[in-house]
Formats: structure tokens, sequence, C-alpha cells
């Protein structure tokens, strides 16, 4: 209903508890409370009520997630923020940030089960959205060139 912000202490702990409770440490949290978590601490950051490096942390729960509800909280949040940064140093250091919590979180998760299956599927192929394979030389040159024109939709 409402965005809640809490001290750098509080925004720790809760994220080590996230953590923990994602690899059956501690008592599970819904899974609209942890999107919950992440949606606060990103539009918090975003609104300038909280530092970007907090919610780069919180999301670090995202490691071990697998609800694709929370990931949606993410990938809506890297929609927004990764617009805004877009084409600025921070930016490509936001989108290596994504791309690495989300090849850590297809390494955690279970293939043998059929839901886990279904999100390695489906953050294999947003992963692809955010930075798309290179295949060869000769694509991975016109890539390049691509991301390296002043406006790369003109070229």
């Amino acid at each position: 209903m409402f965005l809640v912000n809490y001290d750098e202490k509080n925004w720790e702990l809760i994220t080590q508890y996230l953590k923990d409770s994602l690899q059956g440490k501690k008592p599970t949290v819904p899974a609209l409370t942890r999107g919950k978590v992440l949606h606060d601490a990103w539009n918090l950051a975003f609104g300038g009520e909280l530092s970007f490096a907090t919610a780069l942390n919180v999301s670090e729960f995202l490691k071990y997630e697998t609800d694709d509800v929370v990931w949606n909280h993410m990938y809506t949040m890297y929609d927004h923020v990764g617009r805004y940064l877009d084409g600025t140093s921070v930016g490509k250091k936001f989108k290596d940030f994504m791309i690495q919590l989300m090849n850590e979180a297809i390494i955690n998760l279970d293939k043998s089960k059929p839901s886990e299956e279904l999100l390695i599927t489906k953050l294999q192929r947003r992963r692809e959205h955010i930075e798309p394979p290179i295949y060869n030389e000769q694509e991975q040159a016109l890539y390049k060139e691509w991301t390296e024109t002043q406006d790369p939709h003109k070229m």
C-alpha cells in the first residue's frame, strides 16, 4: 500500500534474512513480501530517499530467488532504472550487475524442479534481452560498432 524505508542497519538485516530464508536457514518470507521489499528499496533509491548501493545490496537475495513473481519486480526496476542510466558508465555497470545476478541465480536454481527449470529459461531469455549473445567475430565487431555510435538507433 505504501513505501517503507528503514535505516541502513535494518536494510542489511532484512537482506540477510531474505538470503537465509531462501537458503532454508530461516522461515520463508512470502514471495509477495520479498517482491515488496525489492520494490520499496528501488523506488526509494530512485526517489533519492535511499542510496543505490543499498538497493543493489538488497537485490543480492535474488541469487537464491525461485519465484518468478519476485523476479518480475526486478525486471520492472531494471527497465525503469536502465532507461534512465542508458548510455552512461553507471548504466553499463548496472547492466553488468543484472547479468551477474541472473547468472548466479541460474547456477543456484535446481534444474530438476519444473518450476525452477522454467525460471531458468525465463532468466536466460531476459539476460539475452539485456545483453544479446554474440556468436562470432563478425557479429561481435558489428555489435561493438553499434554500441559505440553516438546514436545507435540511426545505424
